[in-house]
């Protein structure tokens, strides 16, 4: 009789776009909205999902926390998650301001058939909007991104949730709508890395 493997959790590494520590020479805050940084909003909208993540029973780290220093490289994030041996990529940012306070929400995924089915899969899961988009990586409009890197049979994609106008509240005042708006995320994430 043999015995049975232990169970391994699946990996999945969250990037939280832009970041790290604010203040440090290389901070990159992504776009701003008055005091607010994509920055803060991305790792919050990180950290959030990681619990939810981690609660179904997967291991998740973070390319960055926002306190060890200047913004990691883009190429760094993906090699990172590569070497760790991740099951999927998922790099999170709010996108820029629009004079018109639209929403905007989208996916871009990365060259390969398994990114391109999670992108699928997590449309429906992102907040409604006119003019939501699944895109490949190429359509961008730095005609690829850095999502690219990762290897084709695993899927990497970049989400971005929402115009940052529509964020929600930082700290714990915007808790419960940033679990409203990430459990979708989580349920499919979940039921698409196995």
């Amino acid at each position: 009789m043999t015995n049975p493997q232990p169970h391994t959790p699946r990996l999945i590494v969250l990037d939280p776009g832009h970041g790290s520590t604010p203040g440090v020479l290389g901070y990159d805050p992504g776009c701003c909205d008055g005091p607010r940084t994509e920055a803060a909003a991305n790792l919050e909208a990180a950290l959030t999902l990681k619990s939810l993540l981690v609660g179904k029973g997967f291991r998740v780290v973070l390319t960055h926390d926002g306190n060890d220093g200047p913004k990691p490289d883009l190429s760094w994030r993906v090699s990172m998650a590569a070497r760790l041996g991740a099951a999927a990529f998922v790099s999170l940012h709010y996108d820029m301001v629009f004079p018109d306070a639209r929403h905007l929400s989208g996916v871009y995924y990365a060259p390969g058939e398994a990114s391109k089915r999670l992108a699928d899969a997590l449309l429906p899961a992102l907040r409604t909007c006119t003019g939501q988009w699944c895109n490949p990586s190429n359509s961008s409009r730095f005609n690829g991104l850095y999502i690219d890197s990762f290897p084709d049979a695993k899927p990497s994609v970049l989400i971005e949730l929402d115009s940052l106008r529509h964020a929600p509240p930082a700290g714990t005042a915007g808790r419960e709508a940033r679990l409203a708006l990430l459990r979708p995320i989580a349920d499919v994430l979940a039921a698409s890395i196995r």
